[in-house]
């Protein structure tokens, strides 16, 4: 799955980007019907795929070994302006350890951890 990001703002150790809500909806079909929420699954796939964006990872060619953690605090539904961060925390070792943001509007809806080998 390739996201199509928009805006993407990659720097060496942080990376921001949006995701349309066009894109969003697609991820919807057939998942709640008549109440869509994004699926946990592609939210965490998602925050990969913008880490996978870092130099870290990016120039080193590393793949993702582990979501160590992802924890989902608000539905995240598709009528919403979304922004995915990705960083790499103080103390990681050359871009193995990212931690990962999603907020809707104002309210982070789903944080994580992610492990690039």
């Amino acid at each position: 799955m390739t996201a199509p990001f928009v805006g993407a703002v990659v720097e060496p150790h942080r990376a921001r980007a949006r995701l349309p809500r066009a894109h969003l909806a697609t991820l919807c079909e057939g998942h709640f019907p008549h109440d869509p929420i994004v699926p946990g699954a592609y939210v965490a796939g998602l925050m990969a795929e913008l880490a996978a964006m870092l130099p870290a990872v990016r120039d080193s060619q590393r793949a993702l070994a582990a979501v160590e953690r992802c924890t989902f605090l608000a539905p995240l539904r598709p009528a919403d302006d979304v922004f995915f961060t990705v960083a790499t925390p103080a103390g990681s070792t050359e871009g193995v350890t990212i931690d990962a943001q999603v907020h809707a509007g104002a309210v982070c809806v789903a944080r994580g951890r992610l492990r690039f080998a």
